[in-house]
C-alpha cells in the first residue's frame, strides 16, 4: 500500500479499474513505513511518498 500525493488514478485506463492502481511521477520517492504482514515470499509493505526534502508529507 501507497500514500500518495502525487499520484495519479488510472482507472479509466486499465482492463482492472476496481484494483485503485496509480502511476507515480519519474523519480517519486518512498519511504517504508511498516511491514504488514508476511506470508511465504508475500509481504505486504506500507509505503508514504517523500517530499524533496525526504521528509514525508
Amino acid at each position: 500500500m501507497i500514500e500518495a500525493v502525487t499520484g495519479r488514478n488510472l482507472a479509466g485506463y486499465t482492463m482492472y479499474p476496481d484494483e485503485q492502481e496509480v502511476i507515480l511521477e519519474f523519480g517519486t520517492q518512498l519511504l517504508v513505513r511498516n511491514i504488514g504482514f508476511q506470508y511465504g515470499n508475500l509481504r505486504l509493505v506500507y509505503l508514504i511518498e517523500t517530499n524533496d526534502d525526504g521528509d514525508s508529507d
